[in-house]
C-alpha cells in the first residue's frame, strides 16, 4: 500500500496526491491518503473531495476497509518519543519516505515493486516530474465533481469567449507573516506588468482579457494597472476550488509563486497555452525554483 500524507493548502494537497497516485500506479499498489495533519491547522481544509479523486482518504472517507484502518500510521509529530517508538515497532511493516528538500529528487523512482512493506510518503513533491508520465490520469482525477455554481457560470462563459489570461496575485500570509516573508519571494507589480507585456506581444490585444484571482482583491483593483481589460474575481472567497476551476478554463496564465496557480495552469492544458511564472519562488533556493516550473513555461524576474 502507498500512503500519501496530505498537508497545507489545496495546491499542496494536489501535489501530494498526484505523487501518491503515480507511485501507486507504477508499483501496482492501492493508495490511501492520510489527511490527519489537516486537523492540526484550523486554516486548512481537505480540498480533494471537490474532485473525481477516488482514493480513500483517512479519516474522511466512507470507503475505508479493514486493511486501511489496520495500516500502522505514524504519529503526526516527527521527533517526538512516540514517533521514535513507532519507527522501531513498525520498521518491518512501513517504509517511511521523507522528502529531504523541495527540489525534485529521484527517491520515489528508486522504490521497487519488490518492496514488501507499505510506503508512507511525507513531503510536498512539488514537481511534475513525479507524475508527468501519467498526466492524463492525474487530470481526470482532478476534474471537478460538481458543476460550477450559478454565480460562476457567467464568468466561465466570458473566459471561454475571449483570449483569456488568468492572473494570480498572492499576498495574504506572504506579506503579513514575517516567517513566510523570509521564505517566499513576493511577486512585484513590475513582474506582472512585464508578464502581461510579454503575453500581449505574443497574442496581440484584440479580444484579450485578464481575469485576476487574489486573496487581496481590493489591493489588486487599486494597484495592478495593465493595458488590457481586467476583471477581478471577488465572489469565491470561501470557495477556492471555484477560483481554480475558472483559472483552469483560461487559455493563458500569469502565475504567482504559488502551487494554487501552478495547478490552475497545469490543469488548463490549452493547445496553444502560454504560461508565465516567476523565476524566484523561494529565497535562496534556486534548485527548487528550477524544479517546480515545467520547461515549457516562461520564467521572468
Amino acid at each position: 500500500m502507498i500512503i500519501s500524507r496530505l498537508s497545507g493548502g489545496l495546491g499542496n494537497q494536489m501535489f501530494q496526491a498526484a505523487a501518491g497516485v503515480a507511485l501507486a500506479r507504477r508499483l501496482n499498489q492501492p493508495l490511501l491518503c492520510d489527511a490527519r495533519p489537516l486537523q492540526l491547522d484550523a486554516s486548512r481544509n481537505l480540498g480533494l473531495n471537490s474532485f473525481q479523486f477516488d482514493a480513500p482518504i483517512l479519516p474522511h472517507s466512507a470507503e475505508l476497509t479493514p486493511s486501511h484502518t489496520a495500516t500502522a500510521l505514524p504519529p503526526l509529530k516527527r521527533g517526538s518519543l512516540s514517533f521514535l517508538l513507532w519507527t522501531i515497532r513498525n520498521r518491518s511493516r512501513v517504509l517511511y519516505v521523507r522528502e529531504k528538500e523541495l527540489a525534485y529528487h529521484d527517491v520515489l523512482n528508486r522504490l521497487s515493486s519488490s518492496e514488501p512493506r507499505s510506503i508512507y510518503l511525507h513531503g510536498f513533491w512539488q514537481s511534475q516530474q513525479y507524475f508527468a508520465w501519467c498526466g492524463d490520469e492525474i487530470r481526470r482525477l482532478f476534474s471537478f465533481r460538481e458543476k460550477p455554481s450559478m454565480e460562476n457560470e457567467p464568468a466561465r462563459e466570458r473566459i471561454r469567449s475571449s483570449k483569456s489570461i488568468a492572473i494570480h496575485v498572492r499576498r495574504g500570509d506572504y506579506v503579513t507573516n514575517p516567517k513566510n516573508r523570509a521564505i517566499y519571494a513576493t511577486c512585484s507589480l513590475d513582474y506582472y506588468r512585464r508578464a502581461i507585456a510579454y503575453l500581449v506581444e505574443q497574442l496581440g490585444q484584440e479580444h484579450v482579457q485578464a481575469f485576476v484571482f487574489s486573496d487581496d482583491p481590493d489591493w489588486v483593483q487599486n494597484n495592478l494597472d495593465i493595458p488590457i481589460p481586467k476583471t477581478v474575481i471577488r465572489h469565491n472567497t470561501d470557495s477556492p476550488v471555484e477560483d481554480l476551476r475558472l483559472m483552469s478554463c483560461c487559455q493563458h496564465h500569469v502565475l504567482a509563486n504559488s502551487t494554487f496557480s501552478w495547478w490552475g495552469a497545469w490543469l488548463a492544458f490549452h493547445p496553444h497555452q502560454l504560461v508565465v511564472a516567476p523565476r524566484v519562488w523561494y529565497h535562496g533556493r534556486p534548485r527548487v525554483d528550477d524544479s517546480i516550473v515545467p520547461p515549457t513555461w516562461v520564467r521572468l524576474d
